[in-house]
Order: structure tokens, then sequence, then C-alpha cells
């Protein structure tokens, strides 16, 4: 048996009857030899249909980073590959993402919902809500081409100093602000005709953000934003379940929507609910 050694990566060294040197390892010199750059290389394996873990080791990046590689590769093939120094980042100028956003609130009443029960004993759920605090909602759906869609949302109690129970202006532009940088593009937003959403203060944090474009539902259309079918599909989640305080509630409703996020057939389907044009974007 003879020890095939190189200047290959240790992880790449193998025994082999003979001394034969595998097509792997000779590919590998050939990859790092000089007058190939490495997006060449890597655009070549990948091409040649090696996998992301084999990417990753081979040019020491993480196996995220050669999945985006191969997405963007299959999405428009070499022109979209940069050729310049910092290969490892695509330079390219993605699409701008569609966001649809929408608020929902709940209280310590959960909502009806059919159950079991024995024949002639109708189930009764004992609740504690009278004056109880609600939790306000705000949620995103995120759609762009070549993507799969994303749910970001955050959660607000109201505090009882404050006359807003609500979410305010501020609390809108942080929520776009982590949406912007979690998707990591620019942004084109949709919601409706909220009286937060169309305020003067409002306006001025938009306009101060050059990588967010917002337009405006018409009244009356509901139908139309895909984060409505969030909300009942949520709350039928919820249906019958007691929360003795909003801090149960609030784990509650996370985890419920934290399931809705790893689940993006089902976000299509809010998409597609809407009956708009999203052909490109699905």
């Amino acid at each position: 048996m003879a020890d095939v050694t190189g200047s290959v990566d240790s992880r790449h060294r193998t025994r082999y009857a003979g001394g034969e040197i595998s097509r792997r390892w000779r590919v590998g010199r050939r990859r790092a030899c000089p007058g190939r750059t490495g997006a060449t290389a890597a655009v070549e394996w990948i091409e040649e249909g090696s996998s992301d873990r084999e990417v990753a080791a081979r040019f020491r990046v993480t196996r995220m980073s050669a999945n985006r590689w191969r997405r963007a590769l299959a999405a428009g093939g070499r022109r979209r590959w940069p050729r310049r120094a910092g290969w490892a980042a695509l330079q390219t100028q993605p699409p701008n993402w569609m966001v649809f956003e929408d608020e929902s609130g709940q209280g310590l009443r959960p909502p009806e919902g059919r159950t079991w029960g024995r024949r002639g004993c109708t189930p009764v759920v004992r609740v504690t809500a009278a004056n109880s605090p609600r939790l306000s909602v705000a949620a995103l759906v995120a759609t762009r081409p070549g993507q799969r869609p994303r749910l970001i949302y955050r959660t607000h109690r109201g505090r009882r100093a404050s006359r807003r129970k609500g979410f305010t202006e501020a609390d809108y532009a942080a929520l776009l602000d982590d949406a912007h940088r979690q998707l990591g593009g620019p942004i084109v937003g949709v919601w409706h005709n909220l009286n937060t959403h169309t305020s003067k203060a409002m306006a001025e944090l938009i306009a101060a953000r050059p990588w967010l474009t917002v337009y405006r539902l018409p009244p009356y259309a509901h139908e139309l934003n895909p984060v409505e079918p969030v909300w009942a599909h949520l709350k039928r989640s919820l249906a019958n379940l007691t929360k003795h305080t909003i801090t149960e509630l609030t784990a509650l409703v996370k985890t419920r929507l934290r399931r809705m996020q790893y689940r993006p057939a089902l976000l299509t389907g809010f998409l597609a609910s809407t009956g708009l044009e999203f052909g490109p974007f699905l």
C-alpha cells in the first residue's frame, strides 16, 4: 500500500493499492495549479457534479457558501459569477425582495374551534379574560425569484403607560431594518392603509432608507395580502388552547410562527391564495 501525499489537503489523503492516484486527487491538483483563478476552479467543480461538502472542503468555505454559489450558477450561469478578487462573495445585483406586511392581535381568550367530546356533553374551556392584556404581532412574507419565501415576525406587548397599544412608526421601521439585514437586498414593501403606515413620521422614516420602496394596497383589499392567511392559520392552531398569562401566550404564538418559517411550501400556498401573478417569484 502506497501513501499518496502531496499538496492536496490532508483530509483528501487516501491509500490506494499499487500507488495509483485517484481522479479526485488529480482534479484537486489541477484546480490548484497557477493560472487558474479560484472562481474558475469552483465553477468547474460545481459543473462536474461535486457536492457542497466537497466544494466547501476544497476551497475552505462553509457548505452554505458552496450552496449559494451553486444556486447563483444555476440561476444565471457563469455570467453571474464574479471574476475579480474577493470571489468568495457574489458581487451580483439581485432583484428586489417583495415584502407584504400585516399585523394582528390575540388576547388570553382563545379562538373557538371544534374538538372531540362525549355525546351530550359539550366541552367547556374556562378562561380568565376579563381586562386581559393583548399581544400584538406584525409579520412579513417576503418573496424573490430563485429564493424560497420567508416569514419574519415581531411581537409587541402594549404597556399600560403608553397610549398606543399596537406598533408605532419606530417599531415598523425596526422590523423593516431587521428584514433588510436578514434578506440582504433592497425591499419593495406592500401594506395596507393603516394610519401608522400613512403618517408623516412613517414617510420620513421610509425616505431615510434608500433601499426601501413602499406601496399601499387598495382599501378593503385584505384578500390581496398573503399575510392574512398566516393569521388564519395561526388562529386555527390556537383554538381552545388556554393560557393564563401574556408570557405563556407570547411563547405559544412564537412557537406556531416559527413552525411556519420552516415550511416554505406553506408560505408559497399563502402567496398563491392571493390570486396575484407571482410567476417569476414562485
